[in-house]
């Protein structure tokens, strides 16, 4: 598209630059060296006029003249003569003339310019025109040669950056309406494209649905598992160890509400609405205050500033549920300070946080495998952002002593954050 803008635009420029160059040459050649020529004429004459008072007037196919004393011959007995070079009706016709005197002898040269005109369109315009004619043929055929070849390969790398992965099923052949013109290497790859294509949105659709299927297949056993803990609770409320296992179970419930979620992504877009995450973080601790108690913790949660995102509901309480249960179950500390303010999130314990090699591998390259040897950052922090991505959210983590925050300073710089960042 922008060859051919290129291309007629050029063609336009160039046929203005022709105009308007033979408009200008056309009027320097009648209006100064006609007239040049034409004054040189007449002196000539009267020169030749002077040695031989019976010269001949010019008489050729593009000059004559007329010479007279009292009676003008009468093509111009009625024209209204002035000295100099002038356009006149001449038996019938536009000619330029030259009028001029001498020794009382009147002289009246006429210029054939219908002929200067053919002379201008024969040997200025015409072979102008046919030599750019064949010059723009020769890059029309170009164009469309390199537009054969090169608009497939365009083609085919604009609906590969149009393939949303997310919802897979809203197009699963997007290079079938591509046309490769008999361009076999572009045919070639089209194919090798669409085959890639079909062979990576199969394999989207069974890991979607084994993680439905999965997700919904242990939601069964684990609810039989809660129900059981429950009743041995009631009869052996001594039991330390069962409280731990309820524990367990909600965190796999969890699990696999997270996992049910990031399956439906891909299917259908999630409900949101305006959320405000102070109120939802305070019923979150309060639900858990159960387990803050067994494990000798409290909490703190300090509003600064009203964030109050459009988010899905499920993916907020998820997403700050992991975090908090990740804080009680492994920081092995005694408190949890929770900071919002109006475009971020922080999560603090003063527990044993992340080793300075863990932390710097997980800043530098992002990914959770380089911290899976602490227990509860695993599987758990990938699916929180996962999460947060899929809410437009930012995370990171980061020990106590790298944050600045608008809190006052920790009693310890032991711990671990989490910040979220909501915008």
């Amino acid at each position: 598209m922008m060859f051919s803008r290129y291309y007629w635009l050029q063609i336009g420029l160039i046929a203005f630059a022709v105009i308007f160059g033979l408009t200008c040459s056309g009027f320097i050649i009648k209006r100064l060296l006609l007239k040049t020529a034409l004054e040189q004429e007449a002196a000539h004459y009267w020169v030749r006029y002077d040695k031989d008072h019976n010269a001949a007037l010019p008489d050729t196919k593009n000059l004559y003249g007329y010479r007279w004393t009292n009676n003008p011959p009468i093509q111009v007995k009625s024209l209204k003569l002035e000295h100099g070079v002038h356009r006149l009706i001449i038996d019938g016709n536009d000619r330029v003339t030259m009028y001029d005197e001498h020794d009382g002898n009147k002289l009246l040269l006429v210029f054939g310019e219908s002929n200067v005109n053919r002379l201008i369109w024969l040997f200025g315009l015409a072979p102008l025109m046919f030599s750019l004619i064949i010059l723009y043929s020769v890059l029309w055929f170009i164009n469309r040669k390199a537009h054969r070849h090169l608009s497939p390969v365009t083609q085919l790398a604009q609906a590969i950056q149009n393939i949303d992965l997310h919802q897979p099923k809203l197009n699963k052949h997007p290079f079938q309406k591509i046309q490769t013109r008999g361009n076999l290497e572009a045919e070639e790859l089209r194919i090798a494209l669409q085959i890639y294509h079909q062979t990576l949105i199969e394999f989207i659709e069974r890991e979607q649905q084994f993680t439905a299927e999965v997700s919904h297949e242990l939601r069964t056993p684990l609810s039989v598992i809660k129900g059981g803990l429950e009743l041995l609770q009631y009869k052996f409320p001594e039991q330390a160890t069962i409280p731990r296992m309820q524990n367990m179970v909600i965190d796999m419930q969890l699990l696999m509400d997270t996992l049910l979620t990031i399956a439906r992504q891909g299917s259908t877009p999630l409900p949101t609405s305006p959320i405000d995450l102070t109120i939802s973080v305070r019923k979150i601790c309060e639900d858990l205050q159960d387990i803050f108690a067994a494990r000798g913790m409290d909490y703190d949660i300090k509003s600064l500033a009203d964030n109050i995102p459009i988010v899905n509901p499920a993916t907020v309480t998820m997403i700050f549920s992991n975090i908090i249960r990740n804080a009680l179950n492994y920081s092995q500390g005694k408190r949890v300070l929770i900071l919002i303010d109006a475009h971020r999130i922080v999560i603090e314990d003063d527990g044993v946080g992340l080793s300075p090699a863990a932390l710097d591998a997980l800043q530098q390259h992002g990914e959770t495998r380089h911290i899976e040897s602490h227990r509860g950052h695993g599987i758990g922090l990938k699916l929180v952002k996962r999460l947060c991505n899929m809410s437009g959210w930012e995370i990171e983590l980061m020990n106590k002593s790298n944050i600045k925050s608008n809190q006052a300073a920790p009693q310890t710089v032991e711990g671990l954050s989490v910040v979220i960042y909501t915008s």
